[in-house]
């Protein structure tokens, strides 16, 4: 600091007489520009290490986010399957169960299972094929009745003539009577 301060002052005018002054300091500036360098290159390798450490948990958390979701990918992908099976397979029963019903066959029996929509719809087309079915017997017992109704009209129908035959005979007494 002092030379620096005659510097100031005036006392050194010229670089030679300030390396002179600097001359017993020399040695040791050399020696702090040393360090300073070792410093640096210290620095330097820490810097390097640090970027490697970084580099290397950057790529091992990329990895770790590409099986994570590739993970996740395959467990959507589980999931949406699952979720269409769940629909599709009751509403295919349901068209099965649909057709037969078009097609005139009311024995089948439909088994719920689950209280979504779906089975609301298989639970109302079995109270439909039941209420079908009931129906069916009810036309089977109303045809039948109008079978041995229409027997019994065809066998009165035989039998009318012998009947107003007999009928006739009182009234042309009464007619014969009470035209006298």
């Amino acid at each position: 600091m002092t030379v620096y301060r005659q510097i100031e002052r005036g006392s050194i005018t010229d670089t030679s007489q300030a390396n002179l002054a600097f001359s017993e300091h020399k040695d040791s500036i050399y020696r702090l520009e040393e360090l300073a360098d070792e410093i640096s290159l210290v620095a330097d390798a820490g810097v390097k290490a640090a970027n490697e450490a970084i580099n290397a948990k950057y790529r091992a958390t990329l990895w770790q986010l590409c099986i994570f979701s590739g993970v996740a990918l395959l467990m959507a992908l589980a999931l949406a399957i699952a979720i269409t099976r769940s629909i599709v397979l009751p509403l295919r029963r349901a068209v099965e169960v649909a057709q037969r019903v078009a097609e005139g066959d009311l024995r089948h029996d439909i088994t719920l299972t689950g209280r979504d929509e779906t089975a609301q719809l298989l639970s109302s087309m079995a109270y439909m094929s039941k209420q079908l079915t009931t129906l069916v017997a009810s036309l089977r017992d109303s045809s039948e009745n109008v079978l041995n109704g229409a027997n019994e009209i065809a066998q009165g129908g035989r039998n009318l003539p012998l009947v107003l035959s007999s009928r006739r005979l009182p009234y042309r007494k009464r007619l014969q009577a009470w035209r006298r």
